[in-house]
């Protein structure tokens, strides 16, 4: 190999280098400072804040798009949940055409307290720890959403302090 050659293999060798170490340092910056809808809503993303999933009985019937509650649900085996009282009615699925007789009736899931263990109805459990969905919000005792970034229900005026929704990260 000549000298030339050996330049040339060194230079890109170096150029290479270069771009990894870019790219490295871009995706380390990219976790860093989190996800961009995060950056826009002014938190960022991955602060620590435990997040349970929506139970069911906070989501809409397909029918008539009231919370689901405490009421019996019809799953339809294309996965739309309603009011079993609305799925009765109606007969076969709005969405897929599916007849009523197929459909799986039981009652809604709940989440489960990560911190004490009880069946939760919304983001607030009988323990008092709050969990974000993870949208970054949770309801209120007064049904209302409420932002985790500014903690206070602006239809009851409840203030929730931020020490609390990070109870289950505390813990572990």
């Amino acid at each position: 190999m000549s000298a030339e050659e050996t330049q040339m293999l060194l230079a890109m060798s170096a150029v290479l280098a270069t771009v990894i170490t870019m790219v490295l340092m871009a995706v380390v910056y990219r976790r860093s400072t989190g996800s961009l809808a995060a950056a826009k809503q002014g938190r960022k993303a991955g602060i620590g804040l435990y997040s349970i999933e929506e139970g069911e009985a906070e989501k809409k019937c397909g029918i008539c798009y009231g919370e689901i509650g405490e009421e019996a649900v019809s799953e339809c085996p294309c996965g739309k949940l309603f009011h079993d009282s609305c799925a009765a009615q109606t007969g076969p699925c709005p969405y897929c055409g599916s007849v009523y007789d197929h459909f799986t009736r039981r009652l809604p899931k709940r989440s489960e307290c990560p911190v004490c263990g009880v069946m939760m109805r919304g983001s607030i459990c009988v323990c008092g720890a709050v969990f974000p969905r993870p949208d970054g919000t949770f309801l209120c005792s007064c049904g209302n959403r409420v932002d985790s970034a500014r903690p206070v229900c602006r239809k009851c005026g409840a203030a929730y302090e931020r020490a609390t929704m990070q109870t289950y990260k505390n813990k572990k």
